[in-house]
């Protein structure tokens, strides 16, 4: 079975970033017009939503990044974005670790902050969904999807391998 361009071994390989640089800004309709960030948290509900991913194989980024929000997979290759809430040196990080290969879009219009605002990947893919809450990152504009980019495929060192 092929997805996104890799080989299907019905194993899911995540990379989170911790919302170390966590803001709330006034352009977010969720939030409360007098809303503060509260970066511990914020850490407390990224930490529950680690708890979730317990028996899958977790890389935690170092890079900031905005997870899915900002990287998107094609069949040949990543589209990954930068500009606004993700930074380039996340895009390398992730190409080194799924071993495929990015192509890297600036963007340039603040409407379209993350790259899953600008564009979308079409594909059929089942899911599984877990309910949690996550009030404080919700006000900053987040959510699950923003901490996290998960792939299938095989192992990253039986890629790098070949």
């Amino acid at each position: 079975m092929r997805h996104a361009g890799i080989r299907h071994t019905g194993r899911l390989y995540l990379v989170m970033c911790p919302p170390e640089h966590y803001e709330i800004t006034g352009d977010n309709p969720r939030a409360p017009p007098a809303a503060k960030a509260d970066l511990a948290a914020a850490m407390d509900e990224w930490e529950r939503l680690r708890g979730i991913y317990l028996g899958y194989d977790v890389k935690v980024s170092e890079a900031t990044s905005e997870g899915e929000g900002d990287f998107l997979a094609t069949e040949r290759s990543m589209l990954a974005g930068t500009g606004f809430r993700t930074d380039q040196s996340a895009h390398f990080e992730a190409q080194e670790f799924f071993c495929r290969p990015f192509l890297g879009l600036q963007l340039i219009h603040e409407k379209f902050y993350r790259l899953d605002t600008a564009l979308c990947v079409l594909d059929e893919r089942g899911c599984n969904t877990i309910a949690i809450d996550m009030p404080q990152l919700q006000m900053g504009g987040g959510g699950p999807k923003c901490c996290t980019l998960g792939l299938y495929g095989e192992p990253p060192e039986a890629a790098r391998s070949r």
